[in-house]
């Protein structure tokens, strides 16, 4: 995939200093992306020790997920975020 990893239900440990979990958005079962991996299972076996970062479309933790990752980037939005481009999101 030309030097991309796509960070579907995975993690990725960049030089002993971060770890990076993607995980699947629950709609994405619709479109054929399936993942038996939940995100708990792949939080808890991760080294407390390492900043953890949580990449996932949807900004939902589950409670056991909850103080298992350091900072979570998510980016599911509705209806547009800046003026006037919300106005537009009503005709699609």
């Amino acid at each position: 995939m030309n030097g991309l990893i796509l960070l579907i239900t995975v993690y990725l440990t960049l030089k002993n200093l971060l770890h990076i979990v993607g995980v699947n958005d629950p709609s994405g079962s619709s479109q054929g992306v399936v993942s038996s991996e939940s995100e708990y299972r792949l939080l808890s076996n991760l080294s407390t020790d390492l900043f953890t970062l949580l990449l996932k479309h949807q900004p939902i933790v589950g409670n056991k997920s909850a103080g298992h990752f350091d900072l979570q980037l998510s980016g599911h939005t509705h209806n547009g975020q800046i003026f006037p481009f919300s106005l537009l999101t009503t005709l699609f």
